[in-house]
């Protein structure tokens, strides 16, 4: 019940099981959807909608990278969280549709660049 304990605790996780990424990737994904709950209470304003929000995707990008590129299932929780933020951020499916393409071209818990020639896929979570 108490939000900010928590994403304290999954503070925890992430500086002391570093070496662990499954367990790392799921603790951001799990910070990413409390603030995503965060943001669709009820009575917030929608700076703090905004705030939480880009928090939420700020979670669901390291979880991303952190992801094993085995783990099917965890990475489609990631996916659609991602693309689910985007919507609610953006009000429209733009930047959900381009994330869409960008991961057809990147491994989960691949931190190298795209080798991929087409120049026209940029990370829609470069700023997150």
């Amino acid at each position: 019940k108490n939000n900010e304990k928590a994403h304290e605790e999954y503070q925890k996780v992430w500086a002391l099981y570093l070496k662990f990424k499954l367990e790392v990737s799921k603790a951001y994904w799990e910070n990413g959807e409390l603030f995503f709950k965060e943001s669709v209470e009820d009575n917030i304003s929608e700076k703090v909608k905004e705030t939480k929000l880009k928090e939420a995707l700020s979670n669901y990008k390291n979880a991303y990278l952190y992801c094993p590129a085995d783990d099917v299932e965890v990475s489609e929780w990631i996916i659609d969280s991602i693309i689910r933020a985007f919507k609610f951020l953006d009000g429209n499916s733009e930047r959900a549709n381009a994330f869409i393409q960008y991961q057809r071209y990147v491994n989960t818990g691949d931190n190298s660049p795209i080798t991929t020639t087409q120049k026209s896929i940029s990370n829609p979570l470069a700023e997150f």
